[in-house]
């Protein structure tokens, strides 16, 4: 009998780990922003913004963003940088 109590709590113990794991793997949101002022770009034609993208990241960044990923992309109104955010979930 001790043994088997000793192996459920094992086995409970096993699987609370596990669940753990899985959680932190989806642990992360995501935000994408599209900006057209993003350093290393062309901004003199396009839509001005309330913000720099410098104060907009800081803004984010005070909420508990930080950047993971800067790709470039290029539509209608010409190149525009696509800046993913994620944040940890509570």
């Amino acid at each position: 009998m001790k043994i088997l109590s000793i192996l459920s709590a094992t086995i409970l113990v096993w699987n609370l780990g596990c669940s753990g794991t899985h959680q932190r793997l989806d642990a992360w949101e995501y935000k994408v922003i599209q900006r057209y002022d993003y350093p290393g770009l062309n901004n003199t034609n396009h839509l001005e913004y309330a913000f720099s993208w410098q104060t907009q990241l800081h803004i984010y960044e005070q909420q508990g963003w930080s950047i993971d990923s800067v790709a470039f992309t290029t539509n209608n109104f010409g190149k525009a940088a696509l800046i993913t955010l994620k944040h940890a979930k509570k």
